[in-house]
């Protein structure tokens, strides 16, 4: 995710709400963004008005009420969804956990943008996903089809993307 948001901030939007369960990568990245973004971190002077309005917050992708109030009150427009356990052997050993996060999440995710209106989501997969070969891959592959079960419903005015990544 970390990557996406650098390009993102190459576009200058007018806010960019930053979403992470690690405390520290999201500090540092809130950190690195704010140096590039020509004002001093929104956390350390808030006084200081950025290019940028970054915020961070703490979070994680199970918690669908959380990510809909979020959605809400700032009207995110689009949602990059990066989040999830991407290290094969990790997940080969926590599959329950994997399972959760991965796909579990994608769904609380998904339901969240679905319940605010949000104008898009665009899920981030991994080549893994296409005839995956351990648990990983499965999990994004079984994400990948509860985006294209929404977009074929088209129960809203959402648009479902999925990019995959090598």
């Amino acid at each position: 995710g970390a990557a996406i948001v650098r390009k993102i901030l190459l576009r200058k939007p007018a806010s960019l709400l930053l979403f992470d369960n690690d405390e520290y990568g999201l500090y540092a990245l809130e950190q690195e963004v704010s140096n590039r973004n020509g004002a001093a971190s929104t956390i350390e002077d808030p006084d200081k008005p950025p290019l940028t309005k970054i915020i961070p917050v703490l979070g994680t992708i199970t918690n669908t009420a959380h990510l809909l109030d979020l959605l809400c009150e700032f009207s995110i427009d689009t949602v990059y969804h990066a989040a999830a356990y991407k290290h094969v052997p990790l997940v080969e050993m926590n599959i329950l956990e994997g399972i959760r996060n991965n796909v579990l999440g994608t769904l609380s995710v998904a339901k969240a943008v679905e319940e605010s209106h949000t104008k898009e989501l665009v899920f981030i997969s991994s080549d893994k996903a296409v005839r995956p070969t351990n648990v990983m891959g499965a999990t994004k592959r079984l994400a990948e089809m509860i985006f294209q079960a929404l977009n074929a419903e088209k129960r809203c005015k959402t648009l479902f993307s999925i990019v995959r990544f090598g």
